[in-house]
């Protein structure tokens, strides 16, 4: 990826309530839900024409109009986020 300059928007992601959830599960169930998070919500990102850049425990930073420009990146952000929440 060449460096250089381009306007983003960017999309924070995490689960609500997350420590309170994982402190009363198991390893594996708690492995088991972040997995399946983590493929929904990239699915959404990627079919939206944005770019997962770094998941970190139930949170997860995305980029639209980068590397790849893309039209209303902001418009597209929020749609996203959207329907992460539905």
């Amino acid at each position: 990826i060449e460096g250089g300059e381009c306007e983003v928007s960017v999309l924070f992601v995490d689960i609500s309530g997350y420590s309170t959830f994982s402190e009363a599960r198991d390893a594996g169930e708690v492995f088991s839900l972040v997995n399946r998070y983590t493929e929904a919500v990239s699915a959404v990102i990627q079919q939206r024409g944005g770019t997962v850049v770094e998941f970190l425990g139930d949170g997860l930073m995305a980029v639209f109009g980068a590397p790849d420009p893309l039209p209303a990146h902001a418009r597209v952000a929020v749609e996203a986020a959207r329907e992460v929440v539905e």
